[in-house]
């Protein structure tokens, strides 16, 4: 009876016959002091050589293991604790401190923690520069992390330490191609950058030349990669326009609009002119088919910010871009839309 109750706890409960680390931390104190009597007496080189050697078994127990789906994670996370166990003990031999490292970045690559694979390895190589297992499997993890230059740096030194092997040599030239593509897409970027600036420079200069204030961007930089406005300036004006459905938080962008366009040039494609109207369907997120032509009131809030001004669907665009209360925006004109006589239009003048 007493011998079916033992078997019962058996790898379980009791921290004596476990064979894996518990998922919680219950039995953390227990754990610990069992430890201590283990290894009580023992040096920290001789304690952090058997939690090596333990983090080595349970990390092989899952990479032996042929059928994939047989694998237990749990494995390789109890190998990791380990090895950062045999890490604490403060070893003051450097190559057995830099196996651990190089051990438990071998394990983090197998979990696809590359940049902490990335850094147990160049900690190991800086512990053992004679580590070439510290030169692989930071040359690896530096790949997938697409870190090139360190990756070089890993192929370098393992090279120099096994100079007949052809893996350092095939992938440095590898790492040296990936290396000046990201170093010329860099230059690419760095000079349509400027190029932009300057850009942008001279086509605020030119719309102040031609009395239109401009204020800063009213769309963030990652929207212009969609829409890319670009202000055209000769003998008619052309600018990117926007209009903002504040009611429905919704947007239409229109590409170019010359001075001489009206608003109704652009609204009368994008509204119907009555509901039920064939030719022009109603915005879908437009549930009450209130958005009619006929109904709709444009405005933009003042310089001041204190009051909204409205602007007749009839005008052109040129009117309102010289209107003293109007702002251009760095990369756009920006006029807001909504049904007029609205509860929303009128808590929107209220609440200005």
């Amino acid at each position: 009876m007493e011998e079916d109750k033992r078997k019962g706890y058996e790898d379980k409960h009791l921290p004596l016959y476990m064979t894996a680390l518990p998922e919680e931390d219950e039995w953390e104190e227990e754990l610990q002091a069992i430890q201590a009597l283990v290894y009580e007496g023992d040096t920290p080189e001789e304690i952090a050589e058997n939690l090596k050697e333990c983090g080595n078994e349970a990390f092989m127990r899952f990479v032996e293991e042929k059928e994939i789906s047989k694998r237990d994670e749990s494995d390789l996370h109890q190998a990791i604790h380990l090895y950062t166990e045999a890490i604490k003990q403060k070893s003051t031999i450097d190559e057995n401190v830099s196996k651990y490292h190089n051990n438990r970045a071998a394990v983090w690559m197998k979990l696809q923690r590359n940049g902490e694979a990335f850094r147990d390895a160049k900690i190991a190589l800086k512990l053992n520069p004679k580590n070439v297992k510290a030169c692989y499997r930071g040359m690896v993890a530096s790949e997938r992390c697409k870190y090139w230059e360190q990756a070089i740096d890993f192929c370098k030194q393992g090279a120099q330490l096994e100079p007949d092997n052809a893996t350092f040599k095939k992938k440095l030239a590898v790492f040296e191609k990936a290396l000046s593509k990201k170093r010329e897409e860099e230059a690419a970027r760095a000079k349509e950058k400027e190029r932009k600036e300057a850009n942008e420079e001279n086509t605020t200069a030119l719309l102040r030349q031609a009395g239109i204030k401009v204020g800063p961007p009213a769309f963030p930089p990652e929207w212009e990669m969609h829409y890319k406005p670009t202000v055209t300036i000769g003998e008619d004006l052309r600018i990117p326009l926007c209009f903002l459905y504040e009611e429905y938080r919704q947007f239409d962008f229109v590409q170019l609009v010359g001075e001489s366009d009206t608003l109704y040039d652009h609204l009368c494609l994008m509204f119907p002119a009555r509901k039920g109207d064939s030719e022009v369907q109603a915005p879908e997120w437009d549930t009450r088919g209130d958005y009619i032509l006929g109904n709709l009131v444009v405005y933009f809030p003042s310089s001041s910010g204190k009051n909204m001004v409205t602007v007749p669907l009839e005008a052109p665009l040129g009117n309102i871009l010289h209107h003293p209360e109007f702002i251009f925006s760095k990369n756009v004109a920006v006029l807001y839309v909504c049904v007029g006589n609205s509860t929303f239009w009128k808590s929107r003048v209220a609440a200005k």
